[in-house]
């Protein structure tokens, strides 16, 4: 289990790692989809690093609750397990762990709150240009070959325009 805590933080490393990369292209080019997908990993990293965290509080609790092995807290001799003896701290490390965590999570929602504004942003523009786009009616020029089915006064004979007939 010890070892399973070093896998999800690489894992949340990872998704870390391609959340900054789809973030950056995201606000580069404005997009909903890239802002979205950023949020997304975020959420999932902070989920896995939680994850990681909450397993090793687990490992911590079966070490020092549930094991009964020769190596074990609960074999310990008795000196050793008096207050002021072996102590066990939380550290600053484990601290700024939990403040990551609480931070890839406040990201992430940020980041699902950005890909909104930018849908209603796009929207509103759509809306404000809406008026200078002009209405498309049918095109009520004569459609291919159309003139030439009633010969008018260019191909009449002796036309003054010329044409196929005239001499």
């Amino acid at each position: 289990m010890a070892r399973s805590v070093i896998g999800m933080y690489i894992v949340g490393f990872f998704f870390i790692f391609i959340s900054f990369f789809t973030g950056v292209a995201g606000c580069w080019k404005r997009s909903k989809g890239n802002i979205l997908a950023t949020g997304l990993l975020q959420m999932l990293a902070a989920l896995v690093d939680a994850g990681a965290m909450g397993l090793w509080h687990g490992v911590h609790y079966y070490d020092y609750q549930k094991l009964t092995d020769e190596m074990s807290y609960y074999n310990w001799p008795d000196v050793l397990k008096l207050n002021g003896i072996t102590q066990f701290y939380y550290g600053w490390s484990y601290i700024l762990a939990w403040i990551g965590v609480g931070m890839c999570l406040l990201t992430s929602i940020l980041f699902l709150g950005a890909a909104c504004c930018v849908v209603h942003e796009k929207k509103a523009e759509q809306a404000k240009n809406m008026q200078y786009l002009m209405p498309v009616y049918p095109d009520k020029r004569q459609p291919y070959g159309y003139g030439y089915a009633y010969p008018g006064p260019y191909y009449t004979h002796g036309s003054q325009y010329g044409g196929p007939y005239s001499y």
